[in-house]
C-alpha cells in the first residue's frame, strides 16, 4: 500500500470471479459463508458503496475494517461516492450512526473513510476504482499518488477525487456532462488514451447498473460491473489463478 497516496499496488493477483452483496449484514454473511471467508485461499476486493441505503450499514463496515485489520494483505477496500459526508447525510448512514450511537461514531467513520484508498492497480495492468476517468488526458497514475487524500477528506465538486468516485463511461468519443449532476462521462478514446499513458490493460469499476450482471465496453478496455438490488459490488481474488476471465464477473 502506498500510504497516503491513494493507491494500491499489487503484483501477480488476478481476478478469478465475482459476485454481488446487497449492502445488507446478513447477506454479507451469505455471500461469505457461500464463496469461502476471507483467508489464504480467498483474498476480496471490495470496490466502494459500503454503507448508506440498509439498516447495517454500520455492522457492515465494522465487518469489512475487522477483516482488513486480521488480514491486510489480502483484503481490500476502495472508497465509494457513498463513502463521503454529503451521501451519508442523503442516504441514511449519518443518522443511522447517530440512532445506534452518536455524532463521534459518525465523524470517526468519516475520518476512517477519507482513508481509504480511491483506486487498486492489479498485477499492473487492472486500474480499479468505484466511478471513472479523468476529464484532463494527462492525467497519470503518479498524479493519482499524489493525491493527499487525509488532507482533502471530501471530494468537492472537482479534481480527480470527485472524478474517482463520480464520472461514468459513455458510448460516444470525447467527454460530456454527466446525468448525474457532478462528474462527467468518458468516452472510448478517452479510456484507450489513459490505458495507453499508463500501461494498463483495462479499467474495472463500479457505479452503474449493468442488468446483464456486468458490460464489457470501450473496445474491451473497461469493465462495469452490476450493482445488485441496493447497488453493492465486490470481486473475490484468489492467487493461483493466472488469467483474467471476463465470463466469471457474474456468478
Amino acid at each position: 500500500m502506498v500510504g497516503r497516496l491513494g493507491l494500491l499496488l499489487f503484483r501477480s493477483i488476478f481476478f478469478s470471479r465475482a459476485n454481488y452483496w446487497i449492502g445488507q449484514f446478513f447477506d454479507l454473511l451469505e455471500i461469505f459463508r457461500l464463496n469461502g471467508f476471507p483467508s489464504d485461499a480467498h483474498h476480496y476486493l471490495f470496490n466502494g458503496d459500503f454503507v448508506d441505503r440498509g439498516s447495517w450499514s454500520t455492522e457492515v463496515a465494522l465487518l469489512l475494517y475487522a477483516y482488513k485489520w486480521l488480514r491486510p494483505d489480502g483484503f481490500f477496500l476502495n472508497r465509494g461516492n457513498h463513502e463521503t459526508d454529503d451521501m451519508n447525510r442523503a442516504y441514511g448512514f449519518e443518522g443511522e450512526c447517530r440512532a445506534k450511537y452518536n455524532e463521534r461514531v459518525f465523524k470517526l467513520f468519516s475520518e476512517s473513510f477519507s482513508a481509504l484508498p480511491l483506486a487498486t492497480l492489479i498485477g499492473d495492468k487492472f486500474f480499479t476504482l468505484h466511478g471513472g476517468l479523468f476529464s484532463d488526458d494527462n492525467t497519470s497514475l503518479d498524479d493519482i499518488r499524489k493525491l493527499n487524500r487525509h488532507n482533502q477528506r471530501q471530494p468537492g465538486q472537482e479534481g480527480l477525487m470527485m472524478e474517482m468516485l463520480w464520472t461514468d463511461p459513455q458510448p460516444l468519443p470525447g467527454r460530456g456532462p454527466s446525468k448525474r449532476g457532478v462528474g462527467l462521462q468518458f468516452g472510448p478514446d478517452v479510456t484507450k488514451r489513459f490505458c495507453e499513458k499508463n500501461g494498463l490493460e483495462a479499467v474495472i469499476r463500479s457505479h452503474e447498473v449493468r442488468m446483464e450482471g456486468y458490460e464489457v465496453e470501450h473496445d474491451g478496455r473497461c469493465i462495469t460491473g452490476i450493482y445488485f438490488v441496493l447497488f453493492y459490488m465486490f470481486f473475490i481474488l484468489d492467487d493461483d489463478t493466472n488469467h483474467f476471465d471476463f465470463s466469471l464477473l457474474c456468478t
